[in-house]
């Protein structure tokens, strides 16, 4: 992949490359007779042909895939973190840092997963409603700036980063009780 987030293939023949990339023909038009995006690279050929290939992602996706993440809502949820944190300080006067940043990311994957989730169940109803700061969704997949299936992959990857963490957490955590044990 280069800089500008194109993924290129030089070294393999044509066909290889052709089930990666839509190819276009001169014209301007691609394999499936639409027009190519804006954002195509252009790659010459020592053979004469002409190559354009579509950008993986666009900046505009990437910030919709943030702003279905619901920033103004997750600051919520760290400040409810936080007043936790330190009502547990002020009872036992001490915290176990690696413990509390641990549980962040449980909690902000966790609840990135909900929000993506959301957005991908409430797609019917998030289109007939009226937004707001907290409600009505986030508005990205009524759009039709992402594929509605991002928001289900992004919720699929925030749950097994959740889930992966949190198994290794208590792994730790029972390794480190039976230390103690031992000792």
């Amino acid at each position: 992949m280069d800089k500008a987030g194109f993924l290129y293939l030089p070294d393999k023949p044509l066909d290889t490359v052709k089930s990666f990339f839509q190819l276009i023909v001169p014209g301007g038009v691609g394999a499936a007779g639409k027009p190519f995006a804006a954002h195509a690279k252009r790659i010459s050929r020592d053979d004469g042909h002409v190559l354009f290939l579509e950008q993986l992602i666009t900046k505009d996706q990437i910030f919709g895939i943030i702003k279905m993440g619901r920033p103004f809502v997750l600051v919520a949820g760290l400040i409810a973190y936080l007043v936790g944190l330190s009502m547990a300080y002020y009872e036992i006067n001490s915290i176990d840092y690696f413990k509390a940043i641990i549980s962040f990311i449980i909690l902000m994957t966790g609840t990135l997963m909900g929000h993506y989730a959301d957005e991908y169940a409430d797609i019917d109803t998030d289109s007939l409603t009226r937004r707001t700061l907290y409600s009505g969704g986030s508005g990205v997949l009524p759009s039709g700036l992402v594929p509605v299936k991002w928001a289900l992959y992004s919720a699929l990857f925030c749950l097994s980063i959740a889930m992966i963490i949190t198994g290794v957490s208590i792994y730790y955590d029972e390794c480190h009780l039976e230390l103690q044990k031992q000792n």
